[in-house]
């Protein structure tokens, strides 16, 4: 962040110039003091997110996960500015308005397993084993609303042809991950019976990370050693319908969902232009646009991704604790000028100034 900030005086200093006389490089040539700007930034965003992801489960044994990926994905929206410029001239000004962004992305999770005290439909404690059946891939749409607060230039390069350029901060009010989850699991189990007399059995939790060799599993792996020829699907089916908390490839609820984020992240954002008249007051803006944010969020408490079968899925988005956005790319937009212009310039109303002779208006 230090680095970027660095980066970005040294921006402004460049494309905010002052001469040692203390007037402005070179001539306006947007006269009014108001501006309206509209514009349609497209392009691609990068995230660098940091997670945490702790797998919260009652007296969890041989958990087990990868790393949560960001890819990166297609961006677009619109922002809407006014704008004030000072002086006689009106080459440097401020302004502020809203970004609203749409960002496309996709989160995965390559592998989830973890092992921790459950208790089944005929109340008997047992180890439930929580893995995923395939790697999960959450389709992500970002919705993001900033804040702009920035400086703003404007040069005259030709009759019917200038350049601007805004600078400043970006102030986030608004982020949520929509998303909609491919996710299923395979819930698989591990009972302990001990005698407690009386011919009588009772199930506890084995809380030993290999389990007894007195343990009855419920798992793919033994069936798959043990029970060759055996259909694993219709058993777990079979299991499950008399009580005991197991499946395969089950899909969660709330597969789709929003996940909102904190919000208050300061971030920066940068916009060069060429400005082309089009009629009246209304001109053309091309340009590129750079922007770099750091998204602050607080994790919750007792994440867990899944529980038992049938209980709800709760996205990974949700251990992102920072996320570093940058978004980079095309702007489209048109600039509108508000007010009269305070000296002769054709740029501003080329057809007006010309019917006035030219005259200061």
């Amino acid at each position: 962040m230090k680095h970027i900030t660095i980066i970005f005086i040294v921006l402004l200093s460049s494309f905010f110039g002052i001469n040692s006389n203390g007037q402005v490089r070179g001539e306006s040539y947007f006269a009014t003091k108001w501006v309206f700007d509209f514009n349609i930034p497209l392009g691609i965003a990068t995230q660098s997110p940091t997670t945490n992801f702790i797998a919260y489960y009652p007296n969890s044994l041989n958990t087990k996960f990868s790393q949560i990926k960001l890819t990166n994905g297609f961006t677009k929206g619109y922002d809407a500015q006014i704008g004030y410029f000072f002086g006689e001239r009106h080459v440097l000004g401020i302004g502020g308005g809203v970004w609203y962004q749409i960002q496309n992305s996709n989160a995965t999770l390559d592998t989830f397993h973890t092992e921790f005290q459950a208790t089944d439909k005929n109340r008997e404690t047992f180890r439930q084993l929580v893995s995923t059946a395939a790697p999960i891939t959450e389709v992500l749409q970002i919705s993001n609303i900033n804040i702009p607060v920035m400086l703003k230039y404007k040069q005259r390069i030709k009759k019917k042809l200038g350049i601007s350029v805004d600078a400043g901060v970006i102030i986030n009010m608004q982020l949520q991950y929509g998303f909609n989850s491919n996710a299923s699991f395979n819930y698989e189990a591990i009972y302990n019976y001990i005698n407690t007399g009386k011919n009588e059995h009772k199930a506890v939790y084995d809380n030993s990370p290999t389990p007894s060799s007195n343990d009855w599993l419920i798992t793919i792996r033994q069936y798959e050693n043990h029970n060759k020829n055996i259909n694993i699907q219709k058993t777990f089916d079979s299991l499950s319908a008399i009580g005991y908390n197991v499946a395969l490839k089950m899909k969660p609820k709330g597969e789709s969902d929003v996940v909102s984020f904190n919000t208050g992240s300061i971030g920066y954002f940068f916009r060069p232009a060429v400005n082309l008249y089009l009629s009246g007051r209304t001109y053309l803006s091309l340009g590129g646009y750079f922007s770099y944010q750091t998204i602050q969020n607080a994790t919750p408490k007792n994440y867990q991704i899944i529980d038992k079968t049938g209980s709800f899925y709760s996205s990974i988005s949700n251990t992102i604790y920072t996320n570093v956005n940058t978004t980079y790319g095309v702007s489209i937009g048109l600039r509108y000028f508000i007010g009269e212009s305070t000296i002769y310039d054709e740029f501003v109303d080329p057809d007006r100034n010309r019917s006035l002779g030219g005259r200061a208006q």
